[in-house]
């Protein structure tokens, strides 16, 4: 062996033993005597790499490439580099000349897979992790991807089969079981899927996704008990461990006794959320002195002088209000702290109200004859779950040839721009959502409306918290507060449910509507 090859041996043993000093500079005392060799370029470049000198990682492996381009290992490690700069395309690339220099490299296919997920190339994606697993069965690793890539693809069936695989190659990989709990609940299959959550805080109980994920399949459910408990880990997740106001100074609230001392309650989540919690209010006030309540400006005025509410403010980041405040505590806690279960959910309805002079004022405008129905098809598009709460406004058009029907659109935001011409011709259709201002218009436009027709969104629980006959069109997985297979909420005594029989089926939603509208229009007399 000659003395240069020698070097290299040992550099490699250190190299290998994590001795990363010694072998980098027994690399460069080699790249003195030979500027050219591969190798220790090579050598050099992972190096690189692993202290996060990616330019410089990138830089030597490509030299070594130069130098001897038929080596399969070197581009390998420079698509991982690329890979990790969140570059695919160039990863892309580097993984495909590996593969063409040794087919049987079932790691290429793998990262080559990764590289195609992240640029949604699905099927590439699949067809490389697939490849990857007929080489290697056992890579847990391939098998759990390719289930996270049919997972991105909605194939939850195929995903299935794959994190069944992945975790039959290793037990004890939780984020497959936390995933293979979410397909299931994408089914529809609640009880399998709390098991599979409950399997990933066995093995890792501060896995706090999973006793998230855990927290929403325990509620929609039905079991509020544990469920309210486990939804407190939702203030562990992202950036609700920093910001305002999920991190605060002052003590939480834990439901005592705090007479003579000033309470700060904060809504959180969507509009929604604060409607549907707002009931619980006048419960925290019997227990004590002062009560402040943040929420967004959309509901200040339909909140304005709520039983319960001492002083209602603006969500701001300020944090001026809860400074003077000795305790906090977030609206959604109050169901945990109030040990609220499906026979003590507070149903005192109505507990919001329009205004009188905006109802009148509502009144004339809609002053169209006939049974009057207000629809919104779509929530706020950036809601995480949008794509399968949302429908089309096309799918309400055979509800505008009911007899003496009249439709008011009180959809709002961007869905509300975008309404086909088909509806806008009708004579019976009617836009009012440029024109509502907050939530104070919009409970005067409810209140004169004989019939809501949402999908889950905030005029939804805005219609239930009025008392009013609304029904609520579900997809096949509904959130969790409104439960499974009922027809009737006891949130809102005066909402009905419509869910999808199938997923992504609102045909088949808007037919079951369609239809008990026919009856209670002839139940009312209305005919053509």
């Amino acid at each position: 062996m000659s003395p240069l090859r020698e070097m290299l041996e040992t550099a490699s043993r250190c190299h290998r033993a994590g001795n990363i000093k010694k072998a980098q500079s027994l690399y460069l005392d080699i790249l003195k005597q030979a500027p050219q060799q591969p190798d220790a370029l090579h050598a050099l470049g992972i190096i690189a790499y692993n202290l996060n000198d990616f330019g410089t990682a990138t830089r030597l492996i490509q030299k070594a490439i130069e130098i001897r381009p038929s080596e399969s290992r070197y581009h390998y490690n420079l698509g991982i580099i690329f890979l990790g700069l969140g570059d695919e395309t160039n990863a892309v690339g580097a993984f495909q000349t590996t593969i063409k220099l040794d087919p049987l490299c079932s790691e290429a296919h793998y990262n080559l897979g990764l590289a195609f997920k992240k640029m949604a190339q699905f099927e590439k994606a699949v067809s490389c992790f697939n490849q990857s697993i007929s080489i290697n069965p056992d890579d847990a690793d391939a098998h759990y991807n390719l289930a996270n890539t049919y997972t991105e693809m909605g194939l939850h069936e195929a995903a299935i089969t794959c994190y069944e695989s992945a975790i039959d190659k290793n037990p004890k990989l939780t984020t497959a079981f936390n995933n293979l709990g979410l397909a299931l609940k994408a089914i529809n299959r609640i009880d399998e899927a709390i098991d599979h959550f409950r399997k990933a805080v066995q093995i890792h109980p501060d896995f706090v996704d999973a006793q998230w994920n855990l927290s929403l399949a325990l509620l929609l459910n039905g079991n509020f008990d544990e469920g309210w408990k486990k939804h407190e880990y939702r203030f562990l997740r992202g950036k609700k461990t920093t910001l305002y106001p999920y991190q605060m100074e002052t003590p939480r609230w834990n439901g005592l006794s705090f007479k003579q001392k000033r309470l700060f309650v904060h809504s959180e989540q969507g509009l929604g959320d604060t409607i549907q919690f707002v009931r619980y209010l006048p419960m925290v006030k019997s227990r004590g002195g002062r009560v402040v309540f943040e929420t967004s400006r959309p509901l200040l005025r339909i909140l304005n002088g709520f039983p319960g509410v001492d002083e209602l403010v603006e969500m701001s980041s300020e944090r001026s209000h809860a400074a003077e405040c000795e305790y906090h505590v977030p609206m959604m806690s109050l169901p945990m702290i109030f040990g609220t279960d499906l026979s003590t959910i507070p149903s005192d309805i109505p507990y919001l109200f329009a205004e009188s002079e905006k109802t009148r004022h509502w009144h004339k405008r809609m002053n169209r004859e006939g049974f009057k129905i207000g629809i919104v098809w779509a929530g706020k598009p950036d809601h995480g779950n949008d794509k399968n709460r949302s429908c089309d406004a096309e799918l309400f058009i055979p509800i505008l040839k009911l007899p003496s029907t009249v439709l008011y659109a009180l959809q709002t935001g961007i869905a509300g721009l975008t309404i086909d011409s088909a509806l806008r011709d009708m004579d019976n259709f009617f836009e009012l959502g440029p024109d509502l201002d907050d939530f104070s218009d919009t409970a005067a436009v409810i209140k004169n409306l004989d019939l809501i027709i949402s999908v889950d969104t905030a005029v939804a629980h805005l219609a239930g918290a009025m008392g009013k006959p609304v029904w609520t069109l579900l997809p096949f997985v509904p959130d969790w507060r409104w439960l499974l297979e009922r027809e009737d909420t006891p949130w809102y005594p005066t909402m009905r449910l419509f869910r999808q029989p199938e997923a992504g089926r609102w045909d088949l939603v808007l037919e079951s509507v369609i239809l008990e509208l026919k009856k209670s229009l002839a139940s009312k007399g209305f005919s053509n």
